[in-house]
């Protein structure tokens, strides 16, 4: 029976795909150790040494020299099975797990899964709570980097174009070719809220986020209009709607010169 010996070493089976294709054009018997097990379970790969590529030991001289020719390995890659590799990190992992109280009863490759999934588990919460702190976080960016304009303000299901400083007050027509910004919505970092008057003087007032929305309040005038707490909703074409129960706010950014 042909003996064979490991020209090369990798972490997993498709590491060494290019390498297994020409050996076969060439014609070279070659045995993939350990392939199935990490296939079944890459965890696995570190523990046991890796995927080794083995081939006959008669063939080796001929085979290093078609893979130097095509650029792989080096010389001192052959004649080694992988197992003292394999039987080193075997003891390193050892080692150092073999102490922790609840998994020193275990054999080690429970112990590399158990640490693998606490270490999965860590992950997951630290990217959830990314993910419920960023989108405040991006609302505030998004409201205060530049003013929006107001398309038109919903009071009590009636739609009401917005007009300060004394423009009469009438009712706007829906449109989606919008091209000019005459009133606006400005959210300042300092806490203050510029918003459209309705055939009045523009109306100041505070506003902060406050979960998931924001909280718009002191209005100096149209309070009960303004006043209120709003779910904010950035829409996919990049306009942007708050609501309370009574009021709606349909905006859009300004048009880009």
């Amino acid at each position: 029976m042909p003996t064979f010996v490991t020209i090369k070493t990798a972490m997993y089976p498709h590491d060494l795909v290019v390498v297994q294709s020409l050996l076969e054009a060439e014609g070279f018997p070659f045995f993939t150790k350990d392939e199935h097990t990490i296939r079944a379970n890459p965890l696995y790969s570190v523990a046991v040494g890796g995927v080794k590529l083995q081939v006959q030991e008669d063939d080796v001289e001929m085979v290093r020299a078609l893979l130097q020719e095509n650029g792989f390995t080096t010389d001192d890659e052959f004649g080694s099975s992988g197992d003292d590799m394999a039987s080193s990190i075997y003891t390193t992992l050892d080692t150092a797990t073999k102490d922790i109280p609840f998994l020193k009863t275990r054999g080690l490759e429970e112990r590399m899964l158990i640490l693998t999934a606490a270490g999965l588990l860590a992950a997951a919460v630290v990217f959830g709570g990314y993910l419920l702190i960023a989108p405040r976080q991006s609302s505030y960016e998004k409201l205060t980097r530049e003013p929006w304009c107001v398309n038109y303000v919903q009071f009590n299901d009636t739609k009401y174009a917005p007009a300060t400083l004394g423009t009469v007050l009438n009712l706007r027509r829906e449109s989606s070719d919008i091209e000019a910004c005459y009133e606006k919505v400005s959210f300042r970092t300092d806490g203050m809220v510029t918003l459209p008057g309705l055939n009045t003087a523009a109306v100041h007032a505070t506003w902060h986020i406050e979960g998931n929305g924001l909280v718009v309040s002191r209005a100096d005038t149209l309070g009960p209009v303004y006043n209120g707490s709003y779910k904010v909703d950035f829409k996919a074409n990049g306009e942007l709607a708050l609501s309370t129960k009574r009021t709606v706010l349909y905006c859009y950014p300004p048009p880009r010169k």
